[in-house]
Protein backbone atom coordinates (compact mmCIF):
# COMPACT_ATOMS: atom_id res chain seq x y z
CA UNK A 1 0.00 0.00 0.00
CA UNK A 2 1.39 3.33 -1.04
CA UNK A 3 1.23 5.93 1.55
CA UNK A 4 -0.89 8.89 0.67
CA UNK A 5 -0.34 12.36 1.62
CA UNK A 6 -3.31 14.28 2.97
CA UNK A 7 -3.37 17.92 2.10
CA UNK A 8 -4.40 21.24 3.50
CA UNK A 9 -8.71 21.29 2.76
CA UNK A 10 -7.84 25.26 1.98
CA UNK A 11 -5.99 24.41 -1.24
CA UNK A 12 -8.62 22.59 -2.58
CA UNK A 13 -12.15 21.40 -1.13
CA UNK A 14 -11.92 18.13 -3.24
CA UNK A 15 -9.28 16.64 -1.19
CA UNK A 16 -9.53 13.44 0.92
CA UNK A 17 -10.95 13.89 4.06
CA UNK A 18 -9.94 12.10 7.51
CA UNK A 19 -12.12 9.03 7.97
CA UNK A 20 -14.75 9.31 11.46
CA UNK A 21 -12.67 8.10 14.17
CA UNK A 22 -15.48 5.87 15.71
CA UNK A 23 -15.51 2.44 14.35
CA UNK A 24 -11.57 2.38 13.52
CA UNK A 25 -8.56 0.71 15.51
CA UNK A 26 -5.88 3.57 15.36
CA UNK A 27 -1.84 2.77 16.05
CA UNK A 28 1.28 3.47 15.04
CA UNK A 29 4.44 1.65 13.22
CA UNK A 30 7.86 2.64 13.83
CA UNK A 31 9.57 1.97 10.33
CA UNK A 32 8.14 2.02 6.43
CA UNK A 33 9.13 -2.28 7.12
CA UNK A 34 6.90 -2.58 9.83
CA UNK A 35 3.98 -0.40 8.17
CA UNK A 36 4.45 -2.93 5.14
CA UNK A 37 4.19 -6.03 7.19
CA UNK A 38 1.02 -4.42 8.71
CA UNK A 39 -0.94 -3.53 5.92
CA UNK A 40 0.35 -6.70 3.98
CA UNK A 41 -1.03 -8.77 6.97
CA UNK A 42 -4.61 -6.80 6.67
CA UNK A 43 -4.72 -8.05 3.11
CA UNK A 44 -4.05 -11.34 4.12
CA UNK A 45 -7.26 -10.95 6.18
CA UNK A 46 -9.97 -9.43 3.82
CA UNK A 47 -9.35 -5.49 4.69
CA UNK A 48 -9.15 -3.52 1.87
CA UNK A 49 -7.00 -0.44 1.38
CA UNK A 50 -10.35 1.74 1.01
CA UNK A 51 -10.46 0.78 4.83
CA UNK A 52 -7.14 1.52 5.90
CA UNK A 53 -5.53 4.64 6.17
CA UNK A 54 -2.00 5.66 6.60
CA UNK A 55 -0.81 9.13 7.63
CA UNK A 56 2.97 10.02 8.32
CA UNK A 57 5.28 13.32 7.57
CA UNK A 58 4.60 16.83 7.75
CA UNK A 59 0.94 16.15 6.09
CA UNK A 60 0.08 13.49 8.87
CA UNK A 61 1.17 16.42 11.20
CA UNK A 62 -1.27 19.16 9.62
CA UNK A 63 -4.39 17.04 9.23
CA UNK A 64 -3.97 15.19 13.12
CA UNK A 65 -3.40 19.12 14.42
CA UNK A 66 -6.35 20.71 12.71
CA UNK A 67 -8.66 17.71 13.84
CA UNK A 68 -10.13 20.12 16.63
CA UNK A 69 -11.69 21.64 13.82
CA UNK A 70 -13.53 19.07 12.65
CA UNK A 71 -14.53 16.88 15.47
CA UNK A 72 -15.39 17.71 19.17
CA UNK A 73 -13.09 15.72 21.46
CA UNK A 74 -13.14 14.47 24.71
CA UNK A 75 -9.93 14.85 27.36
CA UNK A 76 -8.91 10.76 26.43
CA UNK A 77 -8.96 11.82 22.37
CA UNK A 78 -6.53 15.12 22.76
CA UNK A 79 -4.39 12.82 24.45
CA UNK A 80 -4.33 10.40 21.61
CA UNK A 81 -4.05 12.89 19.39
CA UNK A 82 -1.17 14.50 20.93
CA UNK A 83 0.16 11.24 21.41
CA UNK A 84 -0.20 10.38 17.96
CA UNK A 85 1.76 13.96 16.98
CA UNK A 86 4.66 12.83 19.11
CA UNK A 87 4.45 9.54 16.96
CA UNK A 88 4.38 11.40 13.55
CA UNK A 89 7.00 13.85 14.62
CA UNK A 90 9.54 10.97 15.42
CA UNK A 91 8.64 9.79 11.75
CA UNK A 92 6.29 7.08 13.17
CA UNK A 93 3.82 6.10 10.55
CA UNK A 94 -0.03 5.97 12.08
CA UNK A 95 -2.03 3.15 10.60
CA UNK A 96 -6.17 3.64 10.74
CA UNK A 97 -7.93 0.42 10.31
CA UNK A 98 -12.14 0.57 9.86
CA UNK A 99 -13.07 -2.18 12.08
CA UNK A 100 -16.69 -4.56 12.26
CA UNK A 101 -16.57 -3.97 16.37
CA UNK A 102 -14.23 -3.98 18.75
CA UNK A 103 -13.46 -8.12 18.34
CA UNK A 104 -12.38 -7.52 15.33
CA UNK A 105 -9.99 -4.41 16.65
CA UNK A 106 -8.60 -7.19 19.56
CA UNK A 107 -7.40 -9.34 16.12
CA UNK A 108 -6.25 -6.89 14.07
CA UNK A 109 -4.20 -5.17 17.20
CA UNK A 110 -2.76 -8.89 18.17
CA UNK A 111 -2.11 -9.29 14.66
CA UNK A 112 -0.26 -5.63 13.69
CA UNK A 113 1.83 -6.11 17.36
CA UNK A 114 3.30 -9.27 16.17
CA UNK A 115 4.68 -6.96 13.16
CA UNK A 116 5.95 -4.21 15.04
CA UNK A 117 2.78 -2.17 15.59
CA UNK A 118 2.20 -0.20 18.61
CA UNK A 119 -0.15 1.65 21.13
CA UNK A 120 -3.13 0.24 19.30
CA UNK A 121 -6.80 2.21 20.12
CA UNK A 122 -10.35 1.39 19.33
CA UNK A 123 -12.38 4.02 19.42
CA UNK A 124 -15.97 2.51 19.50
CA UNK A 125 -19.69 4.09 19.42
CA UNK A 126 -19.59 5.33 23.53
CA UNK A 127 -15.99 3.77 24.08
CA UNK A 128 -12.31 4.72 23.53
CA UNK A 129 -9.92 1.57 24.59
CA UNK A 130 -6.09 1.15 24.36
CA UNK A 131 -5.52 -2.34 23.27
CA UNK A 132 -2.16 -1.94 23.53
CA UNK A 133 1.34 -0.67 24.78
Amino acid sequence: MQVKPFKDNDENEQEEQLPPLEGRLIGFANTKPELDAIVDALHSQGYSDSRITVMSGPEGIHRLTHLDEEFFFSDPEYQAIEFGLKELEAGHFLVAIEVEDRDAAARITELATSRGGHSFQYSGGWVSERLSK
